[in-house]
C-alpha cells in the first residue's frame, strides 16, 4: 500500500483507464468522489466524449442509443434501476451486482441485470465505475472484487473501455483484503 496525493490519484486512476486495470482505493481522504468524476471528466475530454453522471441524467435512453457519444461515471449504490423502474437496495448493494429474479412466459427464472451495469456492457461504452465505501459488508465487497476480476455481470462482459474503482474505509476489513483477491483468482 502507497500513501498517494490527490493529484496522484488522479495520475493512477488514468493509467489505469489506460491499461484497463481495476482499482482498490484505501484512506480517509473524503474527496475519492469528485477526484474521480474531475479526472472522469478529463478522460471524456481526450476521448472526444460527452462527461456524463448517469445518476443525474433524466432520460437513460438516450445513453443507450449513442453509447459512442458519452463518457459515463457512476456510483450505482444505494438504488438499482430495471428498465426504468427504480427500486432502492435493501439488499445493502447486493442487487446491483446479482440482479433480480424475474419469471419469463415460459415459466424460467431470468436474472434482470440492472440497467446502468447493462449499459457497461454495451461495446462502445464507455466510463467509470465507481462504488464508494463498501467494505460495510466483507459479502458485498467480495461481489464487487469478483465483478471487477471478471469484467462482466452474469454472461455480459463489460466494454474494454470501463474500469470499476472501489474505496475502503474500515481497517478492520483490510486484513480479509488480499485472502479474498486469492481465492476469487483461484476461480
Amino acid at each position: 500500500m502507497k500513501v498517494v496525493s490527490h493529484n496522484e490519484l488522479k495520475q493512477i486512476i488514468k493509467i489505469a483507464y489506460k491499461r484497463k486495470i481495476f482499482l482498490i482505493v484505501h484512506g480517509t481522504m473524503g474527496k475519492e468522489e469528485s477526484i474521480i468524476k474531475e479526472t472522469g471528466k478529463e478522460i471524456a475530454k481526450e476521448m472526444k466524449r460527452e462527461y456524463v453522471e448517469w445518476n443525474k441524467v433524466r432520460d437513460k435512453e438516450k445513453l443507450f442509443e449513442h453509447p459512442e457519444r458519452y463518457f459515463v461515471v457512476v456510483n450505482p449504490l444505494p438504488y438499482v434501476e430495471f428498465k426504468g423502474e427504480k427500486y432502492y437496495d435493501i439488499s445493502g448493494g447486493l442487487n446491483i451486482l446479482i440482479g433480480l429474479p424475474v419469471i419469463s412466459k415460459n415459466n424460467t427464472i431470468i436474472w434482470k441485470i440492472s440497467k446502468v451495469l447493462e449499459w457497461f456492457t454495451l461495446p462502445n461504452s464507455a466510463g467509470i465505475i465507481f462504488f464508494d465505501e463498501i467494505d460495510s459488508s466483507l459479502k458485498l465487497l467480495a461481489r464487487v472484487i469478483l465483478l471487477m476480476r471478471e469484467r462482466k455481470i452474469h454472461e455480459k462482459p463489460f466494454s474494454d473501455k470501463v474500469i470499476i474503482i472501489t474505496t475502503l474505509k474500515r481497517i478492520e476489513n483490510l486484513p480479509a483484503l488480499p485472502f479474498m483477491c486469492i481465492e476469487l483468482k483461484k476461480r
